[in-house]
């Protein structure tokens, strides 16, 4: 609590990480252009939903996501700062460890919801698993046109991983 009070956003952004995570100039220019709110922009983005069949190969969209970055560090030397994210959202968290109400035993009855296609609804959720996959730019482009031969570059150089993403979507 004493460290957060010390450090509030504001410190913590423009002086603790400065001092003790930066550690070349480029990850502090990019601390800056965040601060000032000139944020990365989106390239690719691949929305994913799995159902708990295959809920393991969210293991292997993680792989490609990671084979994605290190192609991606191979376009530094054209000064092309771009990263992958990779966002994994269950629609119900610890869902194994969950259950649904069906009924309430009444006495010696058994007492159903009044709305019995909100449990129907609720089961199929409970088999979904959203995964998005982006893939960000950091805005050292200097207008659309140089956006653009950036954006193209960057996904030609992960087009064979693209097209194994896009074998997930729907």
């Amino acid at each position: 609590m004493s460290f957060y009070i010390k450090n509030g956003d504001e410190i913590f952004l423009r002086y603790t990480i400065k001092k003790e995570v930066i550690k070349d100039q480029v990850e502090k220019d990019v601390l800056y252009e965040l601060l000032d709110r000139k944020l990365f922009k989106r390239v690719y983005q691949a929305k994913i939903i799995l159902t708990t069949a295959p809920f393991n190969e969210f293991e292997q969209i993680e792989i490609i996501k990671k084979s994605v970055d290190v192609k991606l560090k191979t376009l530094i030397s054209q000064d092309i700062y771009a990263t992958a994210d990779i966002y994994q959202n269950k629609t119900f968290k610890d869902s194994d460890l969950k259950c649904l109400l069906i009924a309430q035993k009444n006495k010696e009855e058994y007492k159903f919801d009044a709305k019995w296609e909100n449990v129907n609804k609720e089961f199929s959720l409970m088999n979904m698993n959203v995964v998005m996959v982006r893939i960000y730019l950091r805005r050292t482009f200097i207008n659309s046109k140089d956006f653009e031969e950036k954006r193209k570059l960057i996904l030609d150089t992960v087009s064979k991983e693209i097209s194994e993403l896009e074998t997930y979507t729907n």
